[in-house]
């Protein structure tokens, strides 16, 4: 097949000639729609429907003086010489299926898609359905485009009960295009059908039960079974400038796929750095000074990825290189990889062909002209990208490839596509094989991937003119609306700056904005992009206003200024995001809520009064090289300055109700940049001894013994133990494996003892013990309840109430700090109960109504039995 182009139509823009045999056909290059062919001197029209009327007009014109103009089939329905036969196939499952009851209809062709195992690969479409219910109405489903494998399928309800019957209908398509290897393709796949039919009973069909969310610890990996447990672990992926983790939108650290601890439990700590108090000579400030942390320029915990339950950092000792693996739960180091750069991002990329289902973990490094991908296995490398052009903000595309928005101030704008560019050394790409180079005896070379190879599109866009223009990455947020917002003004102080908004699959350009805004450092701050709208913040005026993302005009604001003077300053964009329809804005001096989509004031919260910690504040401020973390309905945030030396003391972590504001557990520390969760693991870095932090449940152990009563055999002393068995080690010398398990109530202050060097909490209160038996009659109740005190350890006295041998249970529950444990044990007792004499905790149960309720109830029924006898006695010997 030759091929050939012409500038014929200067209104249709490129079109393509080709001829098959004897036929030449046009092909729209815009619309990618065949418009004419001709065979011989006969003109045959075959697709005018997105053609305007004025160009169908010249076409037929310019065409009809040349041949005869008949009526043609549409280009998807062409019958071309030598149509390709299909054979369509369709299943309905479960059958029988009971009224109600959702089920599943596959649809295939046997046949596939030449085209399919191309990058984006064409598959075929127009599938459709026709379902015919009991009471011979029909239902029409679809258009259904098919996967690579040229099946596609959709969920049905029945509402009636009888035979249904099932038809599929495949109109045939007209292929053109490239297979994987560059080859033309240019064929008619001709129409198919098939029917079948599915019975629907008023009995639902029964499944296998899911199980839910657990409620117990468990590890990693998760079976793959398990599948209601899909919103526990989502990864952080750290997708953005700053380790910001986007997940799929880029509002900042909103992870929708996990829990949050509800209370300050430390699983384990570990030290990254030296860290703590120095002193002697080498200290500054009167012999007080720490160690060095990060500050805000260099945080020690940097580069983080969470990914099935491995925890990534790179290396936070200088020269700072290489990265380590780590298990979440335990905080064991399990690999580190000395590599040169560390790793800023991760990625779980979900592969999905006729060949290959199912996502690959991969870790990144990106920064400058040459970026890096790692197997998340091992860490070792597996492509080099070069020629990188855009920095390092991504977004998460439907299946985990990495997008990057690119924009230039001379007018153009781009999408790079990371599977795109993967792809494109692949010569079957049903296989996800990225190249990783080839080895020669102890050397292993990779061959860089080009860079633009991953260019989806190339758009021009207006221009930014005037002064030196700063195009601000943080500025540009692709939306789940579809939007991309582009901002960027000049670099000196200027009072306006130029906004963009463009289509996010086409680049193509909706609206642009020149704002007027605020003189200072910060123009207009960009704030969190969610629900249509975008939003801005003046710090001169602390108000906020929304804006449309389709046409960049104002829909709500300004908000009601805020009343605290440090409000203003908020000195970075990245401070606002946006969950659950809420924009959360964090200052210096607090943490605010707005409607998303009305600008309506939610609430706000103040930390407590810092005295004289924070000359010039009066409340601890928030850490300005921290963003927030927001998941589970909670807000993660912590207190804290950086410029200072030595630190400033008595700072804090707070876990915050999203929706309300208001404080659901604290505890002192320095918790500096940003703090990932995961799997219900929160991790934060403490500057005031450089030590990693873990937040979550801990497992707990639960012992039961008993013992004669002292001075009476009647009774028993049963008493144990409930321990934390969390893998940490505390500051103490010892682990946390075996200290007692502590109250929620009582939580911050236990933790900052066993690992901040804190005063032990003497008032600090243990957990509920529930306390059961099974009797000699193998009766099973509940003997009572009893608490633990601060060592970790339980008693109570049982009075038994029939002679034989018992099992006693002891059960804690678990709390918002701890997972559940229990424990048994038995006991033998010869003699019956006697009067309890001695002190006792009164049970919540006794065994009154197994047995001594009986007993009196057995003693008037045989009462009762003796005076009937008497009675019928006396009557007999009446005369």
């Amino acid at each position: 097949m030759d091929f050939f182009q012409g500038e014929h139509f200067a209104f249709e823009g490129k079109i393509k000639f080709y001829k098959q045999n004897d036929s030449y056909y046009f092909l729209s290059e815009s619309k990618r729609l065949v418009v004419f062919c001709f065979r011989s001197r006969n003109l045959r029209r075959i697709k005018m429907q997105k053609i305007k009327k004025m160009q169908i007009l010249v076409v037929f014109l310019m065409l009809s003086i040349s041949g005869t103009l008949v009526t043609f089939p549409t280009a998807s329905t062409q019958t071309a010489a030598s149509p390709i036969p299909t054979h369509a196939y369709a299943t309905f499952s479960p059958d029988p299926v009971g009224v109600g009851q959702q089920a599943t209809i596959q649809m295939w062709l046997v046949e596939f898609d030449p085209r399919a195992n191309t990058y984006l690969g064409r598959t075929f479409e127009n599938f459709t359905l026709i379902i015919t219910k009991p009471d011979g109405t029909t239902q029409t489903l679809g258009p259904f485009t098919a996967f690579d494998n040229s099946f596609a399928n959709t969920a049905y309800t029945p509402d009636k009960v009888g035979n249904y019957t099932l038809k599929f209908n495949f109109p045939g398509n007209h292929l053109i295009g490239t297979t994987s290897t560059g080859a033309p393709v240019d064929s008619y796949y001709g129409p198919s059908s098939y029917t079948t039919s599915f019975t629907v009973q008023n009995e639902p069909i029964s499944t296998t039960a899911q199980l839910p969310i657990p409620t117990e610890y468990w590890q990693h990996p998760i079976n793959a079974q398990n599948q209601y447990w899909y919103p526990l672990s989502g990864g952080w992926l750290s997708l953005a400038s700053g380790g910001l983790t986007r997940l799929r939108t880029m509002n900042g650290n909103f992870n929708p796929y996990t829990t949050v601890p509800n209370s300050a439990h430390i699983v384990w700590t570990k030290p990254l750095e030296a860290g703590g108090l120095i002193g002697g000579a080498y200290a500054s400030n009167g012999g007080i000074n720490n160690y060095y942390n990060g500050k805000s320029y260099e945080p020690c915990f940097d580069g983080m990825v969470i990914i099935n339950g491995v925890l990534y950092y790179k290396s936070p000792v200088t020269p700072r290189m290489g990265f380590y693996a780590v298990d979440l739960t335990t905080g064991k180091t399990l690999w580190y990889q000395n590599n040169t750069f560390g790793i800023t991002n991760g990625q779980i990329y979900n592969y999905y062909t006729p060949n290959q289902e199912g996502a690959i973990p991969y870790l990144w490094y990106v920064s400058g002209s040459t970026w890096y991908m790692y197997d998340a296995n091992t860490g070792n490398l597996v492509a080099i990208i070069a020629n990188a052009t855009g920095g390092s903000n991504f977004v998460e595309g439907p299946s985990g490839e990495l997008l990057m928005y690119v924009i230039s101030a001379n007018g153009w704008l781009a999408l790079w596509n990371s599977s795109r560019c993967l792809l494109s050394k692949s010569t079957n790409q049903w296989q996800w094989r990225p190249y990783v180079g080839t080895t020669t005896g102890q050397s292993f070379s990779v061959t860089p991937y080009d860079w633009n190879s991953g260019v989806e599109w190339n758009v021009t866009i207006k221009a930014y003119t005037g002064e030196t223009i700063n195009v601000r990455g943080n500025g540009m947020i692709d939306l789940d609306d579809g939007v991309v917002i582009a901002v960027a003004r000049p670099t000196a102080i200027s009072p306006w700056q130029m906004e963009q908004g463009f289509k996010s699959d086409t680049g193509a350009q909706l609206w642009v904005q020149n704002r007027t805004v605020p003189y200072n450092n910060n123009w207009g701050l960009m704030g969190a992009i969610a629900d249509g709208v975008y939003t801005e913040f003046d710090s001169g005026t602390m108000t906020w206003s929304g804006y449309s993302v389709y046409t960049g005009e104002r829909v709500w604001g300004p908000s009601t200024a805020y009343s605290n003077p440090f409000d203003s300053l908020a000195n970075d964009d990245v401070f606002a995001q946006s969950a659950y329809g809420i924009l959360f804005h964090q200052t210096i001096a607090g943490i605010h809520a707005h409607n998303m989509t009305t600008g309506a004031s939610l609430w706000d919260f103040y930390p407590e009064s810092s005295g004289a910690d924070f000359p010039g504040l009066t409340t601890y401020p928030f850490e300005t090289n921290n963003l927030y973390t927001v998941a589970d309905g909670k807000i993660i945030v912590g207190t804290g300055d950086s410029h200072g030396a030595p630190l400033y003391r008595n700072t804090s972590l707070y876990v915050l109700n999203a929706y309300t504001g208001q404080k659901i557990w604290s505890i002192n520390g320095y918790y500096q940049g940003t703090m990932p969760v995961d799997d219900g693991y929160l991790l934060a870095f403490n500057a005031y001894d450089n030590q990693l932090y873990c937040f979550n449940k801990g497992q707990t152990a639960t012992t039961v013994t008993t013992e004669p009563y002292i001075n009476d055999e009647s009774r028993a002393l049963i008493k144990g133990t409930i321990t934390d068995q969390s893998p940490g080690q505390t500051c103490l010398g010892i682990p946390t494996a075996g200290t007692p398990a502590i109250s929620d109530t009582s939580m911050s202050a236990w933790m900052e003892y066993l690992y901040m060097q804190q005063p032990e909490p003497l008032d600090a209160t243990g957990v509920p013990v529930n306390l059961s038996v099974i009797d000699p009659n193998n009766n099973t109740y509940t003997i009572g309840t009893t608490t633990s005190d601060r060592t970790g350890q339980y008693s109570y006295a049982f009075t038994p109430q029939v002679p034989g041998i018992y099992k006693i249970i002891a059960t804690f529950a678990g709390s918002d700090s701890y997972y559940s444990s229990t424990a048994q044990t038995t006991f033998a007792f010869e003699q019956p109960a006697t009067t309890n004499t001695g002190p006792t905790a009164l049970p919540q149960q006794s065994a009154a109504d197994l047995y001594f309720v009986p007993a009196i109830a057995g003693l008037f029924i045989f009462v009762a039995i003796i005076g009937a006898v008497i009675i019928m006695l006396m009557l007999r010997k009446r005369p």
